[in-house]
């Protein structure tokens, strides 16, 4: 990662060329995926009882996912998947490319002082991209069916914006820009919870060890050299 930050400008192109090649094969890869059984459901569903009464229903019935229930009715409301299947890949593509950069350009702003350059912060976010799909263990479920990458792909992206936010709160200046950050990290928090169970778990394991890394942080540390003189003993006089 280090070696992507330094290289020189025709260095960037041959790594940009990788990047490419990497990732077409995967976007090619997308024109070939169709619609599963879990998207037939929702799709009749939807077209059978209408766009809120289906949230309500997969809400109360189902599961608890009011994020992922929301935006695949959503894309079903839009006769997307039915028409356009290969396209949530592509966006989850794109989403995931820009959480990353989010983060990493946060990052660079808060902590670095802005050493890198926006240039830098892509070609690193896109590598990290190829990582992120090189990673996953089941690919198919991971981006291609439309079900489950709603479901799972979208807390990642949601989590990878919940971390820029973060750091932006306890680096931002003026009560307004504070108040905005925390409405939007209350909003992450809220869409996170509706995802996935798995990501609602993780994120409350990650809040508390949050809270107790913010504590010792801000403890304050006790001069221990200012007490040992307090305690010896004055010469008489």
């Amino acid at each position: 990662m280090k070696n992507l930050f330094t290289a020189k400008p025709v260095h960037d192109r041959i790594l940009w060329a990788a990047f490419f090649s990497c990732l077409l094969p995967f976007i090619i890869l997308s024109f070939f995926s169709c619609m599963s059984g879990d998207d037939y459901i929702l799709h009749a569903h939807y077209h059978q009882y209408g766009f809120w009464a289906t949230q309500r229903m997969v809400y109360t019935q189902w599961t608890g996912r009011f994020t992922s229930t929301f935006l695949g009715t959503l894309f079903m409301k839009l006769g997307l998947p039915d028409r356009y299947y290969f396209l949530h890949a592509l966006l989850l593509f794109v989403c995931t490319w820009g959480g990353i950069y989010f983060l990493l350009f946060t990052v660079n702003r808060n902590w670095l002082a802005n050493i890198f350059t926006r240039s830098k912060l892509a070609l690193a976010s896109s590598f990290i991209l190829i990582v992120t799909i090189y990673v996953q263990a089941e690919i198919a479920t991971g981006f291609y069916w439309f079900s489950a990458a709603v479901t799972y792909q979208t807390a990642f992206i949601l989590f990878l914006l919940l971390g820029g936010c973060l750091i932006r709160r306890f680096y931002s200046r003026g009560t307004r820009r504070q108040r905005q950050n925390d409405a939007m990290i209350l909003l992450l928090i809220l869409l996170i919870n509706g995802s996935n169970e798995v990501a609602a778990v993780f994120l409350a394991i990650f809040l508390l060890m949050l809270t107790v890394a913010a504590y010792y942080y801000r403890r304050t540390v006790p001069d221990h050299g200012h007490a040992a003189q307090a305690h010896q003993p004055q010469p008489c006089r």
